[in-house]
């Protein structure tokens, strides 16, 4: 594209300032040059226009960030437009941190980018390969958290070798937990086989082990490997909240790895508690996050008796806890559908093994063969034992709630009914002793005007009398 026409479509007259750095349509509070878009963008085109037509002075702008036009090409992958901005000027920005501490070579290498990070070796950013960035991670931890093998074991090969046992600060996550957390299972071997053998096991800050990190993520297959090359033992290890593996995959929904922590020695684990008192089961119910997943992880949990108590009955006290109700529906009409399995394979698969009552002389033969049956049962998830009791005692406990919550939700409106009834009757109450009030003060006026009227009778008559009074007194001294 022209570059006039690109600057143009991205907000910048070609023919005024183009010096000037302008805000971010998608983040105002980030304000970059033409020059860093350019640079961002890999169009050295446009750069080399930028630099002939008064902008060569921005080759070294940062953004509000703190990001140079050379961080943004070697973030991007831009080699050709690093090697010119190096070329024009801007070489020193090889070196140059943006406000999150990140050199050009941490953001190649956090990404992934070998050329780019080799040629800023070549260049003279080699000190940089172990260099941290603001939260002390190194190009080491950037390359294992981020799955770049080739990056790790070129920074290994060019001096960094030491860095792969060393933690972003003094009690913080190794490469290997890093790698574990984010299932690089070819990052962990690497490791492994490079000296962070002893680190399958070390516990960070806030006491998470590499198998836990796996766990918690649903990485089954490093937290299988782990298991095998020595940290057996932390399929149980508690966290400094104690979270165990167990706890962790069950919050986040990871039924596979639940089911083989607990067949591999985690079992107990379904209903240990952390120090806040929360387990497996509850964390499940109250994710906030929950969906599909969370609810087969419950299922399961319910089955493997989680909702136990101490003489290994569901309690409705574990399974039923307040601000789990709105997946009572649910989980009875699950359990209820592993009931009827097994009550189908009682009723047609069972009877078709009995000589008298079968036609189907293949399955004659397994009459009698208790287990055979039961293996056949286990293959097809039919529920029997103590699975199948938990199933009916749980969906028990859950009926009497939604029951219970059914009465409470009646309750409540009859309760407000009667309320909204008394209000009403307090209402026509108060109108009927006002309409009373209203009659008592009509009358009253009523008896005082008349009063008023009688007063003013009385004294007109007064007045009539001595006038008459006077009268007679005028005649009686005129004599006769």
């Amino acid at each position: 594209m022209d570059p006039a026409a690109w600057l143009r479509k991205k907000g910048f007259d070609p023919e005024g300032d183009l010096c000037n750095a302008k805000a971010d349509n998608d983040y105002p509070a980030v304000r970059s040059t033409a020059m860093w878009e350019a640079a961002f963008a890999g169009e050295k085109g446009v750069c080399r226009f930028l630099w002939e037509h008064g902008a060569a002075q921005t080759i070294r702008t940062k953004t509000s960030y703190g990001s140079t036009p050379m961080h943004a090409a070697c973030s991007c992958g831009h080699l050709h437009v690093a090697q010119w901005l190096f070329e024009v000027g801007a070489n020193e920005d090889i070196h140059t941190m943006d406000y999150g501490g990140e050199t050009p070579m941490f953001s190649a290498c956090d990404l992934g980018l070998l050329g780019v990070a080799k040629w800023l070796f070549e260049v003279g950013a080699a000190p940089h390969i172990r260099t941290k960035n603001r939260d002390n991670d190194t190009p080491m931890i950037a390359a294992c958290w981020n799955g770049h093998l080739d990056v790790a074991k070129w920074l290994f090969e060019v001096g960094a070798a030491e860095d792969i046992r060393r933690p972003n600060n003094a009690l913080g996550p190794t490469p290997m937990s890093w790698a574990c957390a984010k299932g690089h299972l070819d990052i962990v071997k690497w490791l492994f086989e490079m000296g962070a053998t002893e680190d399958i096991r070390t516990q960070d800050i806030a006491g998470f082990t590499p198998m836990l990190c796996a766990c918690r993520n649903g990485y089954l297959q490093v937290a299988k490997w782990l298991f095998e090359v020595g940290a057996a033992e932390d399929i149980r290890t508690q966290d400094i909240a104690g979270f165990t593996p167990m706890l962790c995959a069950c919050r986040n929904g990871y039924l596979h790895v639940a089911k083989w922590l607990f067949e591999v020695g985690a079992a107990e684990d379904i209903s240990t508690p952390t120090a806040d008192g929360e387990t497996p089961l509850g964390s499940a119910l109250r994710n906030e996050h929950f969906h599909n997943a969370h609810f087969h992880v419950i299922v399961w949990l319910i089955l493997q008796g989680a909702a136990n108590n101490d003489e290994g009955h569901v309690d409705h006290t574990i399974l039923c806890p307040v601000e789990s109700s709105r997946h009572w529906a649910a989980l009875i009409i699950s359990l209820q559908c592993l009931d009827n399995e097994n009550n189908s394979f009682n009723s047609l698969f069972l009877p078709a093994t009995s000589v008298q009552r079968s036609s189907i002389s293949s399955l004659v033969q397994l009459e009698g063969q208790e287990e055979m049956l039961r293996l056949i049962a286990d293959f097809v998830d039919v529920l029997r034992g103590r699975k199948l009791r938990n199933a009916r005692e749980a969906v028990a406990a859950l009926e009497l709630h939604v029951s219970f919550e059914n009465d409470m939700t009646e309750l409540s409106k009859a309760a407000a009914d009667a309320h909204s009834a008394a209000a009403d009757a307090a209402v026509a109450a108060v109108t009927a002793v006002t309409a009373a009030v209203t009659a008592q003060a009509a009358v009253f006026t009523a008896v005082h005007a008349n009063a008023q009227a009688l007063v003013a009778a009385l004294v007109a008559d007064s007045v009539a009398m001595q006038a008459a009074v006077a009268a007679l007194e005028a005649r009686r001294l005129q004599g006769p």
